[in-house]
Parts: structure tokens; C-alpha cells; sequence
């Protein structure tokens, strides 16, 4: 119960309390691997699913949560064996369908992906997110064919509260600023609900200089590494100290590096848990924290339903609404976010006078050469 809730520690200390009385139970093993894996802490809960799967090695769920944690650390091949072994001793397991459209989907593999999506729709109409990767794919298809029926029901679900579709997908499928601002408030409320008490607890921090924190998983070779190098290295730093925190892989690219030594300070988070993350943004007391991520690949927005600092502000990596209470503030210009459009966010809109997209001269030179219509 208290997993389903999202009140995560409770239910580890649930799990750990049956495991002291019996420790050779896999269910218990099985759920504790749950709620590490919902935490991230990825090797933790790789460690309670084996376990679980040595004390009963036919637990369809053990292979699946297996499944789930290579996926989540980019081992396509290892995860696509957990979900096919799932299958084999569970063939209607809709989750373990989905977890094998999702890998097809990260490899590209977008027809296989959409058969995997449609085993798993047949067993569970509803299963979270599913539709709308489904649709995802047919669109790398151009699979035209009866697509916007299908998109008018997601639609449909959208508004009847159903989480059937991401919000980042989404924005693919609906123009309405309302129905996205729908979409998101539903996937918040479903898988990323702010949690209590915050971790942060209204302190006011006096300090010489604002301090700005930074959270992505895209501080590597990405196009929002290359967009905001230059905003990082620009920030006055007679008035703000500015942190950059890593969710994401090293690629020990000449951008990471660049990267690095803009930041007064930069920490590698990617093999923290969210709730270590969280802490570690209070303990530094970062008064701005900047989600550069959204609802983007391999985001954590668990971060920020902690409440780690006083002001949190979704910018540049994902342009729509988080429709979460406690994201603050949306960075936009008037074009990204017409004023008309202002009912279809849930944050306050910080206004950039001109564009919302940062430019970086040294990466990016303005080329000279001018070219014809031809």
C-alpha cells in the first residue's frame, strides 16, 4: 500500500521489517526491489531482485523489475532478456510487453516496438504511458493508417484523467494548451506527486550570493550542453555562485569537460538516489533550482517533488508545462509561451525579453556565407 502511495520510505522500512521476521521471503525481497528501483538506487535494487529470483527463480515479477533497472542503465540487450524471460513463465505479463517495447523503442526498433506495444494494450487497455508510445512509434512509421482515430481517444483519456500517454509524447499529438497542461497535472499526479514533509522547510539562507543549482542528465554530448555552455560561463559571479549537478553519464567528451570547470562547483549525481540528490541540494543551500530536464529521457522530476530548495524552475530542455505544484517558475519568451496560452501552465512564466533559447558563440560560430534560394 504505502508503495502504491508513492510513500516510499515507509514501505522500505515495511519491507525490511518482514524481511528481519523472514528473510527467505522473495515477495518481500521483490517489493523492497520496487521501491529502490522507484528511488534509483539502481544497484541496490538489481541486488533485491536477485535475491528474490534465488529464493524463487519462476518469479515473473523478479525477472520484470530486472528488466526494468537494465533498462533504466541503458542495458538494452540484458533488459530485453529480462522482459523475454518474464514472458516465458507469464505470457500475458502486459508490464514485461511494455518493458520489450520500450527497448525496441531506445534501439529503434520502432515496428517490433509497436507489435510489443499492441501484446500489451490487448491485456491492459489503460497500462501507464503505453498508447502513447505506441503512437510514438507509428509516427517513426509513418504509419498513417487509422491514427487520428487513435489520437482522438488518447485524447479522449487525457481528459477523462488517464495517464495513457507522457506528457512529452503528448506534445507530438495535441496542440491544446489545455489538454497538455491535463496531461501533465495527470502523469505528475500518477507517478511523481509532490512528497511530505519537503526537505526543505522554509528556511531563509543568508547568504553573500544567490546560489543557483543546475540538475540535468544531458551534460555530455547533447544539444543542451552545447545551448547553455556559454550561459553557465556568463553568470555574474559577483552576485551568484552557480552548481551544476550531473544525473546523467559521463561521456568524457571536450563538452563535459567544458562543462566542468564552468560551474563553481559540479557534482556527479548519476549513481545517487533521488533522496541522497535531494539532501545534498538542501545541505548545499542552493536557493534557485533549475531542472534543465523536464519530462525529457532520463529525467528525475522525484528530485524536485522533494522540495530541495525554496524556488525550483523548469527551463530549456522541455518547453511544456510540468503541472506540478511545486515547479515555481517556466523560463519563456512570448513566442515559446503567447500570452494567450498562459491558462495551459501550471508555473508562473518568467518572461525573457527577447528569446528563451540561449545561443553559445564559442561552439557555434554565425557562418559569413550567404547562400541563395537556390
Amino acid at each position: 500500500m504505502f508503495f502504491d502511495l508513492r510513500r516510499n520510505d515507509e514501505a522500505l522500512a515495511a519491507y525490511d521489517k518482514a524481511l528481519t521476521r523472514r528473510p527467505g521471503l522473495p515477495e518481500a525481497w521483490l517489493g523492497r526491489g520496487n521501491v529502490l528501483s522507484e528511488l534509483k538506487r539502481h544497484g541496490e535494487a538489481m541486488a533485491a531482485y536477485e535475491r528474490a529470483l534465488s529464493l524463487r527463480a519462476d518469479l515473473a515479477e523478479g525477472w520484470l523489475g530486472r528488466g526494468n533497472v537494465l533498462f533504466d542503465l541503458k542495458r538494452a540487450d540484458e533488459a530485453l532478456s529480462a522482459y523475454d524471460k518474464a514472458l516465458s513463465l507469464k505470457p500475458d505479463h502486459a508490464e514485461a510487453s511494455a518493458g520489450r517495447g520500450n527497448v525496441f523503442t531506445e534501439l529503434k526498433r520502432y515496428g517490433e516496438a509497436v507489435s510489443a506495444y499492441d501484446k500489451a494494450l490487448a491485456l491492459k487497455p489503460d497500462l501507464v504511458a503505453v498508447q502513447g508510445e505506441r503512437v510514438q512509434g507509428r509516427l517513426q512509421l509513418c504509419d498513417w493508417d487509422g491514427l487520428k482515430t487513435e489520437c482522438d481517444h488518447l485524447i479522449r483519456a487525457v481528459r477523462s484523467g488517464k495517464e495513457n500517454v507522457s506528457p512529452f509524447a503528448f506534445l507530438a499529438i495535441e496542440d491544446s494548451a489545455e489538454d497538455q497542461l491535463a496531461c501533465a497535472r495527470s502523469w505528475v499526479r500518477k507517478n511523481y506527486p509532490a512528497r511530505q514533509p519537503s526537505i526543505w522547510r522554509g528556511e531563509r539562507y543568508e547568504h553573500d550570493k544567490i546560489r543557483i543549482g543546475y540538475v540535468s542528465a544531458d551534460f555530455r554530448e547533447h544539444r543542451v550542453a552545447y545551448l547553455a555552455a556559454g550561459l553557465f560561463e556568463c553568470h555574474d559571479r559577483s552576485r551568484f555562485d552557480v552548481l551544476g549537478l550531473s544525473i546523467g553519464p559521463n561521456d568524457r567528451s571536450d563538452i563535459r569537460r567544458r562543462l566542468e570547470r564552468a560551474f563553481d562547483s559540479f557534482v556527479d549525481c548519476a549513481a545517487l538516489g533521488v533522496d541522497s540528490i535531494a539532501r545534498r541540494i538542501r545541505d548545499a543551500e542552493i536557493d534557485i533550482l533549475v531542472d534543465l530536464n523536464g519530462f525529457t529521457q532520463n529525467a528525475r522530476p522525484q528530485i524536485f517533488a522533494r522540495r530541495p530548495a525554496p524556488v525550483q524552475v523548469n527551463y530549456l530542455g522541455y518547453a511544456g508545462t510540468m503541472g506540478a505544484d511545486y515547479i515555481d517558475y517556466i523560463v519563456a519568451d512570448r513566442t515559446l509561451v503567447p500570452p494567450s496560452h498562459r491558462n495551459g501552465y501550471a508555473e508562473k512564466i518568467a518572461y525573457l525579453p527577447y528569446s528563451y533559447l540561449p545561443h553559445d558563440d564559442v561552439c557555434r560560430a554565425i557562418s559569413d556565407r550567404a547562400f541563395a534560394r537556390a
